[in-house]
């Protein structure tokens, strides 16, 4: 009798861990520009890992279109493979205020972009809560408007030494960003660019900047000093109100 009991306790056990193992099945998703599949995301909804990969170009999604608009709350790690062309407008962005998930429950938020990427779409990371590092190759050229709008524990960002200017309200309400170092190859700072990075104590302007944005660093309230490069020609109004 107790060797029937153990054999199907055994039985039970199996099949419970067969059944988990059911439930923790990936889910694939089509990002890619053209529909074949060429660029994937990956979600494992057991570890919360969202993995991009493949080998072609992202398409330009809106607010309400991306395939993973569903899932971006849950998501506690973002990997962005090698291969990958490009960030998509709104591809890892919406918009949490009006009761829409974002990236807002990051356990690691550093993101790391791949040598691979040549531009980054706007809105691309729009409301990224708990996103705190970003690095971005010096492969990116271009990154859109709002591309890190509201990401509010942002920290530390690193730009390419490719990216030709910075578009409008990129980092806005970046609040925790300490300081942010232009790359020599900017020529134009857009409008609202850093508006309300409140904590933002140092910036580095190159020589090869020739335009500020209106209200570009409006409401940076420590910003103490900046030097302004002879290349300058125009401030728009409200620049460093």
């Amino acid at each position: 009798m107790k060797s029937i009991w153990k054999s199907l306790m055994v039985g039970l056990i199996l099949v419970t861990c067969l059944t988990s193992t059911v439930f923790a099945a990936e889910t694939e998703y089509d990002m890619s520009a053209a529909g074949d599949g060429s660029v994937i995301a990956t979600f494992e909804d057991t570890t919360g890992v969202l993995t991009i990969s493949g080998s072609g170009t992202m398409k330009n999604f809106s607010n309400s279109n991306s395939p993973i608009r569903s899932i971006l709350g849950s998501v506690k790690e973002l990997i962005i493979e090698d291969g990958v062309q490009n960030i998509g407008d709104y591809a890892f962005g919406d918009n949490y205020t009006y009761g829409r998930k974002s990236l807002t429950g990051l356990t690691n938020g550093s993101i790391v972009i791949p040598n691979s990427v040549t531009s980054i779409g706007k809105y691309a990371f729009y409301y990224g809560y708990s996103i705190t590092s970003i690095e971005i190759p010096n492969s990116v050229t271009s990154i859109g408007d709002y591309a890190f709008y509201e990401c509010s524990k942002l920290s530390s960002a690193k730009l390419s030494s490719s990216l030709g200017s910075i578009g409008a309200y990129t980092f806005y309400n970046c609040t925790t960003l300490p300081s942010i170092q232009i790359p020599d190859s900017v020529t134009a700072i857009g409008n609202d660019a850093f508006n309300g990075c409140a904590k933002l104590t140092s910036v580095e302007m190159p020589s090869s900047l020739t335009s500020i944005g209106a209200n570009a660093f409006y409401n940076c309230k420590v910003l103490s000093s900046i030097e302004i490069p002879d290349g300058v020609t125009s401030i728009g109004d409200k620049a460093f109100y």
